[in-house]
């Protein structure tokens, strides 16, 4: 048996055997990504355009480690709307380097670098993505490691611009199928007017004009009181109104999927077709008709008074469907690649309300209509020159798909003038005065020849209006060769991003790349224009090359070659904004 003293003995001994054992265990060496730790932290501040502040980029060191001051370095991929500025470094602390036998400035403990930003605008959305490469070399009491390079991720939250807007006609990539120079590109007021008036000129179709007094007679705004005429008649419009309204919201709520296929060739040849067919329909080589039974079952639902009026105003237009049908498809297809359900629902709305305009008036003021003209031959005219406008609508939305239609179109006043003067020869023909019903051998082979011509000859003429007149400018069209010309001849380089659907863009090259002092200067670049209308996998290098999250956007390289990040302009500038610009290049590259 083991006395109490022995045992404390052992117990004492076993005890000072473990902490021995412990003292002379070797310790586990730290891996470098365990002794060098990076991490960023940005504000929590909303920042405004205008507006500064600082990340913050802590890199922490095991004890017993340290980092070369002279190895550590920050730097930031550009980002359109922020301009970082020199990071900030602590101040190093000298220490004696075995391994270079001297003094030598380094870093231990918590190292804290401030990068200071401003935010310059414009920016397209909240948090701002932001990536900071660092690097180091460090070393430990036995060894000295590898020089490293981390990568940092954080974002800046700025505020100020509403989501979805864009200043100064900046368009985000994402957007570029949506895009293009249409109906919707000159306005909400330009576009309610357009609509506004297809829907009186539709009343004035031989589907449609003859309509209006059996109509008015029929819901009964004769022999009685004017404020109930006007009454009637503005129901029976508000029964076309939610008719169509009702089909406007259906084609724009299932838009999202059509619109996001529009830069698809195949599918804008489709709806090319569609449009097409449309016109041809408008001119008569065949009908889209409601079929009869159901035009009567429909016709059979609406009675005299309130309820009456507005049941046959729900049925109007279908009814009148070989004349509304193509004008109302035509909207529809509009409504449909816009995605917007304001537009689905107000549009249609504002086109039944132009059909409308000649109903209302005439119901409230019905001794009016003896005074109109009668039907005739006339009407068919109307209905050709819709045939005319829809095949040229069809022309000018595919553009956008198929360059060579684009290749076509002449700037003003060259395009205005051949267009002009293609619808004028275009009437000889019988292009409108003449019929296709009854027509045979020549002359309905002159009257097709006739329509090509007044097709294209309005094609031109609007198209005129938009394509922008040739440059006086000599722009480059491939990056390479312009950064090679500007390094043999030691000039600096401008890069003008662009895209046909980019409204900006095409301002930019009408107003500040006209401007006799803009282009005076710009003879001292080497200037290349990218073009980003369509998706190729060289546009997704170049985007990605330097980070261009939309249009227009102008980057620069200096006469050394070196990219300018910090210089590049995002959004439409002036021609004088721009100079001022160039010159504050000039004098940064001086210095």
């Amino acid at each position: 048996m083991i006395r109490p003293s022995t045992r404390y003995l052992l117990v004492f001994l076993l005890i000072g055997g473990c902490v021995g054992t412990a003292d002379f265990a070797p310790a586990r060496s730290l891996t470098p990504e365990e002794a060098f730790i990076w991490s960023a932290s940005a504000p929590v501040t909303v920042f405004e355009p205008g507006d500064r502040g600082e990340i913050r980029l802590i890199l922490t060191i095991a004890e017993h480690h340290y980092v070369y001051r002279d190895s550590v370095s920050v730097r930031s991929e550009p980002v359109p709307g922020i301009t970082f500025s020199d990071p900030i470094y602590p101040e190093p602390k000298l220490k004696y380097d075995k391994y270079e036998e001297k003094e030598v400035p380094i870093y231990e403990g918590v190292v804290d670098i401030r990068v200071p930003f401003t935010v310059t605008g414009p920016v397209l959305q909240e948090g701002i993505p932001v990536r900071f490469t660092v690097r180091h070399r460090g070393c430990s009491p036995e060894l000295c490691f590898f020089p490293a390079k981390r990568t940092l991720d954080l974002s800046i939250r700025v505020g100020g611009v509403q989501p979805g807007t864009n200043p100064a006609g900046f368009i985000p990539i994402e957007q570029a199928s949506d895009r293009r120079p249409d109906l919707f590109s000159k306005g909400l007021f330009y576009t309610f007017l357009v609509i506004f008036l297809g829907g009186v000129g539709t009343c004035f179709t031989p589907c449609v004009y003859p309509l209006i007094p059996i109509t008015i007679t029929i819901f009964g705004t004769k022999d009685v009181p004017r404020w109930r005429a006007f009454t009637l008649s503005v129901t029976y419009v508000l029964g076309i109104g939610v008719m169509f309204s009702a089909l406007g919201l259906l084609a724009a709520g299932t838009g999202a999927v059509f619109g996001s296929f529009m830069a698809n060739p195949i599918v804008v040849g489709v709806v090319m077709l569609v449009l097409a067919g449309f016109g041809f329909s408008m001119l008569g080589l065949f009908e889209i008709r409601v079929p009869s039974a159901v035009q009567a079952r429909l016709a059979s639902l609406a009675g005299r008074g309130y309820g009456g009026a507005f049941g046959m105003g729900l049925v109007a237009g279908v009814i009148a469907s070989p004349c509304t049908g193509p004008v109302l498809g035509t909207v529809l297809i509009y409504v449909a690649s816009s995605g917007n359900l304001f537009l689905g629902f107000w549009l249609l709305f504002t086109y039944a309300l132009g059909i409308g305009t000649l109903f209302i008036f005439l119901g409230t003021f019905s001794a009016a209509i003896s005074y109109m003209p009668r039907s005739g031959a006339w009407m068919e005219h109307i209905k050709t020159i819709f045939g005319i406008i829809l095949l040229a609508m069809a022309l000018y939305f595919g553009k956008s798909a198929f360059p060579a239609l684009g290749k076509l179109l002449k700037p003003l006043p060259t395009g205005l003038i051949m267009g002009c003067v293609m619808i004028v020869l275009s009437l000889p023909f019988g292009t409108i005065h003449r019929s296709f019903h009854g027509l045979s051998g020549i002359r309905r082979v002159l009257k097709h020849f006739g329509i090509v011509l007044a097709v294209f000859g309005l094609y031109l003429s609007v198209g005129a209006f938009t394509t922008p007149p040739a440059s006086l400018i000599d722009w480059l069209a491939d990056e390479q060769t312009g950064l090679d010309r500007a390094r043999a001849a030691q000039k600096p380089v401008l890069v003008d991003v662009w895209a046909e659907w980019c409204a900006a863009c095409i301002e930019l090259d009408r107003t500040t790349f006209r401007d006799p002092r803009v282009t005076a200067r710009l003879q001292e670049f080497v200037t290349v224009r990218l073009d980003f209308t369509r998706e190729t996998p060289e546009r997704g290098q170049l985007q990605n090359k330097y980070n261009i999250p939309g249009l227009p956007v102008l980057l620069f390289y200096s006469r050394s070659g070196e990219y300018l990040p910090e210089a590049s302009l995002v959004g439409y500038h002036s021609a004088d904004e721009l100079l001022a610009h160039l010159d504050k290049i000039a004098h940064s590259n001086s210095e």
